[in-house]
């Protein structure tokens, strides 16, 4: 068996970041799917329901937060979870309104 490619999805159901490696912790890949999109409700958005979800990037920032984008779509700093919610406000993703929390996952 041979690994061809390492792939991180920082925010669950966005794109993904090709890796030349990857540290496996107890819970996955560092990084992986620490985070996901949420609607007002707290409820999880996520690609089956709304597939424009896969124009998003998310990086990771060095003080642990995340640099969000999409076509059309001004640059969206997050900052770092400090708790089970942190504010984001990101949103307007043409007909998917992605509401204004990001969560860690």
């Amino acid at each position: 068996m041979e690994l061809a490619e390492i792939r991180t999805y920082p925010i669950k159901s966005t794109k993904g970041i090709l890796r030349p490696s990857a540290q496996v912790l107890p819970w996955g890949l560092e990084g992986d799917r620490r985070w996901a999109a949420v609607d007002p409700l707290g409820e999880v958005i996520w690609v089956g329901e709304h597939p424009r979800l896969l124009s998003v990037s998310a990086t990771e920032t060095p003080e642990g937060g995340l640099r969000l984008s999409a076509k059309g779509m001004d640059e969206l700093k997050v900052p770092p979870a400090t708790g089970d919610t942190t504010p984001a406000g990101f949103s307007n993703l043409g007909e998917l309104s992605v509401g204004d929390e990001v969560r860690p996952g």
